[in-house]
């Protein structure tokens, strides 16, 4: 398959197949493509077998080839039919090997020939063609050529020119979509508890007296509790409509408070970090003193008030960290901690 076929293919594609399309539009415009260039094949290749052939000489090599060829192979054929009759062989050594007049050897028999004609197209070439007409062998012989170019064995398999049986019937095979499991949203949940929030007040707005404040404490209480609650019937004996008493027995679940997790927990923090330059006096001066000297030290002079010895500062450059070289580090600040 060439480049440009490639491209062709490539193109036609594209005009059917809208960009970043889901697999399931992606299916059904691709098979809508095959089903449509395979309509265009079959219309190309019925097109070709229904036209007259030209008029040859009865009986001859000519007329027999269409009818048993395909329209293609025919065409290259005759033009070798036609340059068989220029081709002049000379017989070199035993019947049926010739060796064409120029001087090129060519081991050419009535069936075989090493030309690359021959080899590709694995039909009569014109210096088979040659031979068999100089030995008086019928030019017509469909023995030598190729199963690919005979009309039989085409329209045995192309369904344009017979009826295929009918398809027997599958179940139909469709593309399942995978629930989508990204939690929802404050807003996502709004919108689902809403409807059930506004009928709940509709039955609750058609209570009257004892009865309507009644539910409007429990909603009431549901709403304080900030709790996950449910109600359990006391008892299955119908209601009394008349002398309707709202029996309902609420229990209340743990839920995730500020300070704790769903399931209890202490919170983790989550606190944004403080730049250096602004935090505290007093935290600068610890970050400052860890750069020099042990955690263990700095701590002591801090809340201790003890002097740092000179043994206890760090001399190797390696150790010490780099941020005591920014420009908004003031060291001043941890001077009074030295002897």
């Amino acid at each position: 398959m060439t480049n440009n076929r490639l491209e062709s293919i490539n193109g036609k594609i594209k005009s059917v197949v809208t960009k970043n399309s889901s697999l399931e539009g992606f299916i059904s415009s691709f098979f809508s493509y095959i089903k449509s260039i395979r309509y265009e094949r079959d219309r190309e290749a019925t097109t070709a077998l229904l036209r007259v052939p030209d008029v040859f000489p009865p009986n001859s090599a000519e007329e027999s080839y269409p009818k048993a060829l395909l329209p293609y192979p025919f065409s290259r054929l005759l033009k070798q039919l036609e340059m068989s009759a220029n081709t002049k062989m000379t017989e070199e050594g035993s019947l049926g090997n010739f060796t064409k007049y120029k001087g090129i050897l060519l081991d050419v028999s009535p069936l075989t020939c090493q030309c690359l004609w021959h080899k590709s197209m694995r039909m009569p070439c014109a210096h088979v063609l040659s031979v068999r007409r100089k030995l008086n062998i019928s030019m017509f012989d469909l023995n030598f050529c190729d199963p690919r170019w005979i009309k039989s064995n085409y329209l045995s398999v192309d369904h344009a020119f017979h009826q295929l049986p009918e398809p027997e019937r599958q179940e139909e095979c469709g593309i399942s979509q995978i629930p989508d499991n990204v939690p929802k949203t404050c807003a996502s949940r709004y919108r689902k508890l809403l409807p059930l929030l506004h009928k709940m007040a509709d039955v609750a707005s058609e209570s009257t007296g004892e009865d309507f404040l009644k539910k409007d404490a429990t909603l009431k209480q549901i709403l304080g509790s900030r709790s996950v609650c449910g109600i359990r019937p006391v008892s299955d004996r119908p209601c009394n409509v008349k002398g309707s008493q709202l029996s309902i027995h609420l229990w209340f679940e743990h839920t995730a408070s500020h300070g704790t997790t769903v399931i209890g927990l202490k919170r983790k923090k989550s606190c944004r970090p403080v730049p250096f330059t602004h935090k505290p006096r007093a935290e600068r001066q610890v970050v400052m003193l860890k750069w020099f000297v042990p955690e263990a030290v700095a701590s002591d002079a801090l809340k201790k008030g003890k002097c740092i010895e000179e043994e206890d500062v760090e001399v190797d450059p390696t150790k010490i960290s780099s941020s005591c070289l920014e420009s908004f580090v003031n060291l001043d600040e941890v001077k009074h901690f030295l002897y």
